[in-house]
């Protein structure tokens, strides 16, 4: 049986509306102090730097699980395909080995690659992977020989879209792991315990302390959907808000037919429960007749003093619309990977990615791609070339990072006028 959580909303987590003002008006003061003419420039830079202070971009590839583990784990964050990135893999891919340095993103049961779009001066894309995912302390032991690992996507918005997703994707681990500890004690993941409900509720917590905590000044002037999927053992649990998707695809026995098992949910203000939560809250949202599913939740910014419009109902940030029912609450979803109907596959694997991907092809799609990567039974329809006629390695260990290269290849615009945003994607 699978269980489906809609997690409860927790008041006293969450950004109260009696403090909006309050943070839009520091917002407000740090633009002020920012524009004044008589602020010189190492001033102006001092105060910029302590504004942005999560503005840096994750450690670069080559260091980036050196010396930068947790008591959680080490995360790895994806690697961007630049054209230098671009032309490793393909020496890797033709000579049958990876790259020294490309080692800890690409593996025999998980791949990760991020790209900047052409809709952004920088890339507002953040993920990790941290496997094993450690979460236990000495009072709470855990089995730690369970296969373990938590993947997320976040996908930045508005112009300080790519601070939050920083400062989110800093946090949010940390911060999951403590409260998945205190939510279940002793009783962690006992065969014989119900721990469901409690992950969810140690979830809707992480989000919602992460967007309460949040740097004001980018919290008000950006946000970030949180695709978060975390396994222990044989239970997957996905947490999700905005529209990034997580997607669980299975091959089954004896044809090798590729099925999406689960995807979570994109949440946008026209799904009727979004609408009716924001309208209640006072929310107004935009609904284009030609375009029902565009619809967007209106509201005056007093930060950007303009009347300003988002695409989806949940998120983490956005602080201007909190008041009017864009909440930083995920949907929780949990499977049991034990469950016959998944035991008897030839394999099974996840997609976490951001909407640069899903909204260019179907989901199928990649679902059929991907399954080469991890299914033997399935190499023989990887033969032919990739996109960047690139033959297919031999090596089992390359191939999810091949047919991941090879989807980014094959979904990008060739052209410059060809819209794309930001893409990232992680494979498992």
């Amino acid at each position: 049986m699978n269980f489906v959580f809609l997690v409860t909303h927790f008041p006293t987590l969450e950004n109260p509306s009696s403090n909006l003002e309050k943070l839009t008006m520091i917002g407000i003061q740090q633009d002020r102090i920012l524009r004044k003419k008589k602020v010189s420039p190492p001033i102006k830079e001092h105060i910029l730097n302590d504004l942005s202070k999560f503005s840096q971009k994750p450690p670069k590839p080559d260091v980036a699980n050196n010396g930068n583990c947790q008591p959680y784990g080490c995360p790895l964050y994806p690697p961007e395909l630049t054209p230098q990135l671009n032309e490793s893999l393909i020496r890797s891919f033709q000579h049958n080995q990876l790259e020294h340095f490309l080692e800890p993103f690409f593996t025999e049961t998980f791949a990760m690659l991020t790209q900047q779009g052409k809709s952004h001066k920088e890339n507002q894309d953040r993920g990790l992977f941290i496997s094993p995912f450690v979460i236990h302390d000495n009072e709470v032991p855990t089995n730690d020989s369970l296969p373990s690992f938590l993947a997320a996507i976040f996908d930045g918005h508005n112009s300080l879209g790519h601070l939050v997703a920083q400062e989110v994707v800093e946090q949010l681990p940390n911060t999951l792991a403590e409260n998945l500890r205190k939510s279940l004690h002793g009783a962690w993941w006992k065969d014989d315990y119900n721990s469901d409900a409690l992950v969810a509720a140690a979830f809707n917590d992480t989000f919602l302390q992460v967007n309460k905590n949040g740097t004001p000044f980018n919290f008000l002037r950006g946000g970030t959907t949180a695709s978060v999927a975390l396994r222990y053992g044989s239970k997957l649990y996905m947490a999700n808000a905005g529209d990034s998707q997580i997607v669980l695809v299975s091959v089954t026995k004896p044809n090798g037919t590729v099925n999406l098992e689960f995807m979570t949910r994109k949440d946008k203000p026209f799904e009727v429960d979004e609408m009716e939560r924001i309208k209640k809250m006072g929310g107004k949202i935009h609904i284009n007749p030609l375009h029902p599913k565009d619809a967007r939740v209106v509201v005056h910014s007093t930060a950007s003093r303009d009347t300003i419009a988002l695409a989806m109902s949940r998120s983490l940030g956005d602080w201007e619309w909190k008041h009017v029912g864009v909440t930083a609450e995920p949907i929780v979803h949990s499977i049991d990977l034990n469950e016959p109907r998944y035991k008897n596959t030839q394999s099974l694997f996840l997609i976490v990615a951001s909407d640069g991907m899903w909204n260019i092809r179907r989901d199928k799609f990649y679902a059929n791609q991907f399954a080469t990567a991890f299914d033997d039974n399935l190499i023989e329809h990887s033969a032919a070339n990739s996109a960047s006629g690139v033959h297919p390695p031999s090596d089992p260990k390359l191939r999810p990072a091949f047919k991941l290269h090879d989807v980014f290849q094959r979904i990008t615009p060739r052209t410059k006028k060809g819209y794309c945003d930001d893409i990232t994607s992680i494979i498992i």
